[in-house]
């Protein structure tokens, strides 16, 4: 997976380096179920000459040439990202329902007495 990191120029090295970990180890994760093809993350900044700096982060993914989309923005860059990921994560969940939530067991639905063991006297 390629990870395009845009808008980061206006960050201090420390943010950087928090950008591309908290994107790699989160993405990663997505990657468990569905393969990314590529991923842009575009990072702005809003406040910055005030005392606290507000951040706007989109993420952009490809998946098997369709596109899904997520934004956040928080007073704190890490929150942020992570935000962005979870909402990117619950997109594809209703899109290709990954978990194994989506999935009915027929057994509980139906009372089947499979798994069912009857008492003895």
């Amino acid at each position: 997976m390629k990870i395009g990191l845009k808008g980061i120029d206006g960050l201090e090295d420390e943010e950087k380096n928090s950008v591309k970990q908290v994107m790699i180890a989160d993405l990663s994760k997505l990657e468990r179920g569905i393969v990314l093809e590529l991923a842009d993350v575009h990072i702005k900044i809003y406040n910055e000459e005030g005392n606290r700096k507000k951040y706007s982060v989109h993420l952009r993914v490809s998946i098997s040439e369709k596109v899904f989309e997520a934004n956040a923005h928080d007073w704190d860059l890490r929150k942020a990202l992570h935000m962005v990921v979870d909402k990117l994560a619950n997109e594809l969940e209703k899109r290709f329902h990954l978990s194994d939530k989506h999935k009915h067991n027929k057994d509980k639905k139906y009372g089947s007495t499979l798994g069912y063991q009857e008492e003895t006297q």
